[in-house]
């Protein structure tokens, strides 16, 4: 029976023909969409802001992805708020709240239905030619999948098609090491010159990786 192919399956198409991990992508581009629509209209939404304070702000990811956005008037009035909670706490204590980050709740919630989606879209010619000339998940995001995929098949497919992503980007380091070595250190660098931030990212996710210090 046909997949019913609404804006998840179309999502998780487009992510796959881009660089990198598909679900660090869709991951970045929901909290992206949280953040465009907190800025644009929630900001100063007395619920929106009841609930970010309760939680003590965003995360450190999720801060990062709030710097992207330069608005210095929604960034002045969420610390704002932050900051006058804790001003307003007993003078010899500060309640320091660690509830969960309403951008990493959004991120997880949109991650997990496209994980619980891919083995059905996996039926899809079309979705799993354009997995399997992918570059594949990064190791994270991978051990949420395998434990979601039921068929043996389609198990035993996604396992060879990962270890094949790995074994490339193994040999790609091996090739990085190798013309680091002063004997063949003026040959012509290639797909291998940047394998080491690969590797990094295939490991932890590609947001991580280029995650702005703060």
């Amino acid at each position: 029976m046909p997949v019913e192919k609404h804006s998840t399956y179309f999502n998780m198409l487009d992510v796959l023909k881009e660089k990198g991990c598909p679900y660090c992508r869709l991951s970045d581009k929901s909290a992206h969409s949280y953040f465009d629509a907190f800025l644009f209209e929630n900001v100063t939404d007395r619920e929106v802001s009841k609930k970010l304070r309760s939680s003590g702000g965003f995360c450190r990811e999720h801060s990062a992805k709030f710097l992207e956005f330069n608005d210095t008037l929604g960034a002045a009035i969420v610390y704002e708020s932050l900051i006058y909670d804790l001003l307003n706490e007993k003078k010899e204590s500060l309640s320091l709240k660690s509830g969960a980050c309403p951008a990493c709740a959004v991120s997880k919630e949109a991650e997990e239905r496209h994980l619980k989606t891919f083995e059905p879209y996996f039926a899809e010619p079309e979705f799993a030619e354009a997995y399997l000339v992918s570059e594949g998940f990064c190791i994270s995001h991978l051990k949420l999948l395998l434990p979601k995929i039921k068929k043996e098949s389609v198990l035993k497919k996604v396992i060879e098609k990962e270890r094949q992503t790995l074994e490339k980007l193994h040999s790609e380091l091996l090739e990085f090491l190798r013309k680091n070595d002063y004997r063949f250190s003026k040959e012509e660098w290639g797909a291998e010159k940047d394998s080491w931030r690969r590797a990094i990212g295939k490991f932890v996710g590609e947001r991580k990786v280029r995650q702005k210090s703060l």
